[in-house]
């Protein structure tokens, strides 16, 4: 599990490469580590612009026009940013500890 400070550097990271940017899709690797329905998930985040990603103890908190997602890396999460060749679109990919969607 990621230490307090691995959680203030992953949120500084992607406060820097994300915000302002609308996610286009949403790909979960592992349905059992969600606590909604894949679904709901994807039809709270798809369309949504992140505003501000902030650390919240081990927890990453991600602020988006549409709500919030936490975060939580768990023992063995990584979040991966992958950028589209000769695009300005991103995709975030990763296998979470724990997420939760609130919208």
């Amino acid at each position: 599990m990621p230490e307090l400070p691995e959680i203030v550097v992953f949120a500084r990271d992607m406060r820097k490469e994300l915000v302002g940017r609308t996610i286009q899709g949403v790909e979960v690797l592992q349905p059992k580590c969600l606590n909604v329905p894949v679904e709901d998930l994807q039809a709270a985040l798809n369309g949504a612009e992140i505003r501000d990603v902030t650390p919240r103890g081990k927890w990453l908190r991600v602020e988006t026009t549409q709500g919030w997602l936490l975060i939580s890396l768990g023992m063995g999460g990584e979040i991966l940013l992958t950028s589209k060749r000769g695009g300005g679109g991103c995709t975030v990919a990763g296998a979470a500890g724990d997420v939760a969607g609130e919208h």
